[in-house]
């Protein structure tokens, strides 16, 4: 499916880096975040479950690799040189399996940049998820497997993204904008380039959100933009 096409996508380009505002609650005209207002922030770090490789600040999105955003028309701006976007950085938080197999009540995970302490951590038997708290229908976490590490999951399958940030990014002049979003099928699928870019951009029926927008930046700039179709 799509759906697990964009994910698997998401991971690999954020391990080779290495994508705090929630967002909203239905796909795909909005996003998909969380409630950390439960947790609380800790100079103590001995013993914390952290992600692997996690963006930190928007400013990371500058090295190469792929990065889930969000943006709208009006952050699309011509410059003297070319355009430059300002996207919003999204991130989601994956462990190593050890780690959370390892969790006990008492334990500490930290999760969208929040320190959590474990009171109850299980086994869904049907879905074969982790949860932590309850799960996410008890404004818990939830983890699934996937290529070898834990991954944060919310409805319909989907990470929970938290925002790391805002960056304006120059646009390569050889940018293509590839958007699958109207349609599940991914053959012919027009690409858009530099200087049809602004219309697609400006007349899109669909919101450019962090679980179906990625970017692709090389040598600090924006050359490929993929919205995915989201169910």
């Amino acid at each position: 499916m799509k759906k697990n096409l964009l994910v698997t996508m998401l991971v690999g380009a954020v391990l080779t880096v290495g994508a705090a505002t929630g967002c909203g609650a239905s796909a795909p005209d909005a996003e998909i975040g969380v409630n950390t207002e439960t947790g609380t922030n800790t100079e103590e770090s001995e013993a914390v479950v952290k992600p692997l490789y996690p963006l930190e600040t928007a400013q990371d999105a500058l090295a190469d690799g792929g990065y889930s955003v969000s943006f709208t028309a009006d952050d699309l701006m011509k410059t003297d040189g070319g355009y430059e976007l300002t996207v919003e950085v999204y991130e989601y938080d994956r462990y190593e399996m050890e780690a959370i197999d390892n969790l006990a009540n008492g334990s500490k995970i930290q999760f969208c940049n929040k320190e959590i302490t474990v009171d109850k951590v299980e086994k869904n038997s049907e879905t074969g998820f982790i949860q932590i708290n309850g799960g996410i229908e008890n404004d818990g976490i939830e983890l699934m497997e996937e290529d070898g590490l834990y991954r944060t999951v919310t409805f319909n399958d989907s990470p929970v993204y938290y925002s790391v940030g805002k960056i304006t990014i120059p646009l390569a002049d050889d940018i293509t904008f590839e958007d699958q979003a109207a349609s599940e099928q991914e053959s012919d699928l027009p690409i858009v380039e530099l200087k049809d870019l602004p219309n697609a951009i400006e007349n899109s029926d669909i919101s450019f959100i962090c679980n179906n927008t990625v970017i692709t930046v090389r040598q600090e700039q924006i050359v490929q933009i993929i919205r995915y179709w989201v169910p």
